[in-house]
């Protein structure tokens, strides 16, 4: 993990073990590593299953978009963009629109 908590919001946020177990959890599904969900690798194989972790553990645990940030290192906003991704995802792919 080459990241580290800046000074911005996710640094006042304490990480949630819960939330770090669903991540754990849909990485491995997935078959990537922690460490890949954490980093800041950009390949579209690593960000898709990052944004289903993000979706993830917020369902599984109702934990707040801040706490799931701090986790996960990142931006609340970054994590809401996340989810909202993965949902139309999901939705193109049951044929929804």
């Amino acid at each position: 993990m080459k990241r580290k908590h800046g000074a911005g919001q996710a640094a006042q946020r304490k990480p949630s073990m819960f939330v770090l177990g669903v991540v754990r959890c849909v990485a491995l599904r997935r078959g990537r590593t922690l460490d890949e969900i954490l980093d800041d690798d950009r390949r579209r194989e690593v960000v898709l299953v990052r944004w289903e972790a993000m979706a993830t553990a917020k369902r599984a645990t109702g934990a707040s978009l801040p706490v799931i940030g701090a986790t996960m290192l990142r931006d609340h906003t970054t994590v809401l963009h996340g989810i909202r991704k993965h949902h139309e995802r999901m939705a193109r792919a049951n044929g929804a629109t």
